[in-house]
């Protein structure tokens, strides 16, 4: 979503410049890659809003244009790709917050 509602973002000269269609494409492919690889896409942009500006959407959460005035124009940064390795205890983690206890192996689904 961040790709989609960015405008802006910068070069390699640390320039802002227009975030056009063809550099998202590109972005997003590279988040993509990241996703094949086992990597969880992070990706980071921000909203210059001046202090009116933001006391003017105080209370306004529920309104839909709240959510068009914070989303609209976002500049983009970065986007890297934090591990998430497989961990070799989450099936006993799930049964201890499913059972309250780890499940003994004969027992059925729902049984405990």
């Amino acid at each position: 979503m961040l790709h989609h509602w960015s405008t802006q973002s910068f070069n390699e000269n640390c320039s802002e410049e227009d975030f056009e269609l063809s550099e998202k494409k590109k972005s997003l492919k590279r988040v993509d890659d990241m996703a094949k690889e086992g990597y969880v896409p992070v990706s980071f942009g921000y909203k210059l809003m001046t202090v009116k500006e933001i006391e003017e959407l105080e209370g306004q959460e529920e309104n839909e244009d709240y959510k068009i005035m914070l989303l609209s124009e976002l500049i983009y940064l970065c986007t890297f790709g934090m591990e998430n390795p497989i961990r070799p205890k989450v099936p006993e983690d799930v049964q201890l917050i499913k059972y309250g206890k780890k499940k003994s192996g004969d027992s059925k689904e729902g049984g405990e």
